[in-house]
This record gives C-alpha cells, structure tokens and sequence, in this order.
C-alpha cells in the first residue's frame, strides 16, 4: 500500500522576501491541516479542501480570503464601519422649558464572500450552473436615529415631559445572507419606527383626602412601525 502524500503551495506569483518565511510557515501549516484529516482517516477531497482553507484564510497571501490582495503579506480591509452623531440642549424659557436633541447615524459595508469548496470538483454541468452565482457582495447598513425630548415645569408642583423617538433602518442584501447564499437569495430590510411619549407629574393639592399621595405620575406612548 503506498504511503498518501499532500503537496501544497503559495500560488504562482513573484517572491516577497520579506514574507518568505511566514509564506513557507503558511504552507507548512495548510499541509499539516491536510495530513490530519488523512492521518485521522478522512477523505482525500475533504483533505485537499481543508488545505486549501487554510491558504485562504492565512492573510500572508495574496488569494486570501478570496479576493485578491494588492499588498502581500498584509491584511485587507474590505470592512467599512463609520459611526457619527451629536447632541444640543439648552432651556427654551429659563427655569419654565428645556429641549434637548440627539443624532446617532451609523453606516456600514461589509464583504459577503460566496465560497462553494467544492465546485472545482463538480461536473462541468454543475459549474456552469453555479460558478456565475457564486461572486461575493456587500452588505450594506444605513441606521439613522433621533430623539427629540422636552421638559416643562408647569408649576412648583407639576411637570410635563415630551419624547419623540425616530428610528430608520436600510439593510442591502442583508436577509438571507452568508457564504453559502447567492445575491440573487438575499433580501433588503426596510425598517422605520416613530415613537411618541409623554409622562405629565402631578403633585396632589395638600386636602386631607390627598395626603396619602406624593405624586402622581401618568404616561402615554404611541409607536409606529413600518417596513
């Protein structure tokens, strides 16, 4: 019985010395990741696919994480995430009113790789049929949120407050999506939510029948969801 071998390498592209060894330690650990499967009785496709991941995965080369990287040896960033927002406040009548507002928008674009292991393996047929489907996409987040608040002191006794609360939510091709799942299986989220609140606080009058109160507190919420 003749003795299984695994041979993997980098790709075929020109040297970079100053990643040389980290390249050779990379191909040394993807064929130790295949060796195990085989060791451990495992299937020659599984052990190949396995090697391969592993020199997919590792960012010293130029294929990893199946785009492209125009740098070898460093790390892509497909990745956008940008976070922003700002508050103001201030009294609208001094003592008597008070406003206060809040903007939070965030805005994200991330890679949605589509990775078919074995489709290099599969009948012409299959990969004219899924190799067309199988491109990576983003998806793209876009949150915007306000809040809008004011407070009133009617009297020493008496406070009112207002709150209105906006939420909006564009998710691009988030429904359904992940590795396996082509662009054309995903779906977009729309999603905006309106939300009013009001809480007046009312002190009872100082009667014998309200005595046993200190406070009386009542609040009122009205939301509205769309998608």
């Amino acid at each position: 019985m003749q003795r299984p071998a695994i041979l993997v390498h980098g790709g075929a592209g020109r040297r970079v010395p100053e990643v040389d060894a980290a390249a050779d330690a990379g191909c040394a650990a993807a064929a130790d990741v295949g060796w195990d499967l085989l060791a451990h009785g495992g299937a020659a496709l599984d052990a190949v696919l396995a090697a391969v991941s592993a020199l997919e995965d590792n960012p010293v080369f130029n294929a990893a994480g199946t785009v492209v990287n125009a740098n070898p040896g460093t790390p892509k960033n497909n990745e956008k995430e940008n976070n922003f927002g700002g508050t103001i406040g201030g009294p609208i009548r001094k003592d008597k009113a008070f406003f206060f507002g809040a903007y939070e928008g965030q805005r994200s674009k991330l890679p949605n790789p589509v990775v078919l292991r074995s489709l290099p393996f599969a009948p012409a047929s299959v990969q004219a049929l899924l190799g067309p489907k199988a491109v990576s996409y983003n998806i793209d987040r876009i949150q915007d949120t306000f809040l809008i608040k004011t407070d009133f002191n009617i009297n020493n006794r008496n406070q009112l407050w207002i709150r209105f609360n906006q939420q909006n939510f564009t998710g691009t091709n988030l429904e359904a999506s992940g590795v396996t799942s082509s662009l054309e299986h995903t779906g977009n989220s729309n999603v905006k939510t309106s939300t009013l609140s009001s809480r007046p606080s009312i002190q009872p009058p100082a009667k014998k029948w309200a005595q046993s109160l200190s406070k009386v507190t009542f609040i009122t919420m009205r939301s509205k969801q769309s998608w």
